[in-house]
Parts: structure tokens; sequence; C-alpha cells
């Protein structure tokens, strides 16, 4: 995996003004910027402020902004776009949680993002994992495109209370699909 920016068992770190900019990855995942809580650690309380993953790609899944059971995050004015994997499979997100709790994303913006030309997702922001309490706030996402795939502006899967509000979603498509919103939690 190729990283631009991670941080693996830490709390409270600060990212102001940074660009993770076409980063590649000739094997494997690419992330723009990565939160993890790494084994029996934890990434609680980034706070992430008008930074930008920008045009990274790689030869499996792509990420423009991804947390892994991180808590109480806050990316604000943030850019995620132009992801894309050469995977015909893989999947692009520009901003991507899984298994955290009260995460903010606030006026953040994931625009064409791309998956593999035969399958996969390219989704703007994807909450997932049992995601808790999070919340995407006043943002935009448009034009992330499925390819042979499905292409999503926000899509929850696995999550739980969690608040979708004043959001911008439109263009997003794929080949089998494409939806503003779905809510995929059964």
């Amino acid at each position: 995996a190729v990283y631009g920016f991670s941080v693996e068992c830490g709390t409270g770190v600060e990212f102001d003004n940074c660009i993770a900019f076409g980063n590649l990855a000739t094997s494997g995942d690419c992330h723009g910027f990565n939160f993890s809580a790494g084994s029996g650690g934890n990434a609680n309380k980034p706070m992430i402020r008008n930074s930008k993953a920008l045009s990274n790609e790689g030869s499996s899944d792509v990420y423009g902004f991804k947390l892994v059971a991180s808590s109480y995050a806050l990316l604000e004015g943030c850019d995620a776009s132009n992801q894309s994997t050469t995977n015909t499979a893989g999947s692009s997100y520009g901003f991507y949680s899984s298994g955290g709790t009260a995460n903010t994303f606030k006026l953040c913006n994931a625009n064409n993002n791309q998956a593999g030309t035969n399958s996969g997702t390219a989704a703007g922001f994807i909450l997932t994992g049992g995601e808790f309490h999070s919340n995407i706030l006043e943002s935009e996402s448009s034009s992330n495109y499925g390819n042979g795939g499905t292409g999503y502006g926000i899509f929850l899967s696995t999550t739980t209370a969690c608040t979708i509000q004043k959001n911008k979603l439109y263009v997003n498509n794929g080949t089998t699909g494409g939806y503003g919103i779905l809510d995929n939690n059964s």
C-alpha cells in the first residue's frame, strides 16, 4: 500500500492545509490520508482542516481520506477528488469511515472519483462497518463514477444513528446504477 499521510495509534493529531497529491500504488491500495486504530491502539480525535487528497491512483482500492476504528474525528473544508483505480474490479472513495464513532465531515467535497471498468464502487462518502453517530454535513459529492459498477454520492452500510444534513449530491452514476444517497442498512 502507498500512503500520502498515515497515522496509526495517535490521539489528537492535527492536519491543516495539507495535500496528498498524485500518490501512485503500482501494487495494492492507495491512501491520500489514512487514520487507523492499529493493533490495540486508537486513532481518536484527529482534526483535519482545509486539506486535500487529489488524483491518487492505485492498482486495487483507492481512498482520499480513510478512517478505520477512529472516533471523534473532524474533517472540515477538505477535498477528496479524482481518486482512481487501475484494477478493473477496484473501488475508489473520497471519504471512507468504518467502525468509528461520532466522526464529522463538514463542508467537504468529493468529486470525480472513479472505480474499475468491470465492477467496483465509486463513492464520494461511505460510512460502513458499524459506524455509529457520525455526521456528513453541508458537503458536496458529485460525478463519482462507478464505471462498470455503481456510483454513490453518500453510501451508508451497517451504520447506526448517523446524521446526513444539508448536502449537495448530483451526477453520481455507474453502469449498474447511481445514487445520490443510499442507506443500505437492514
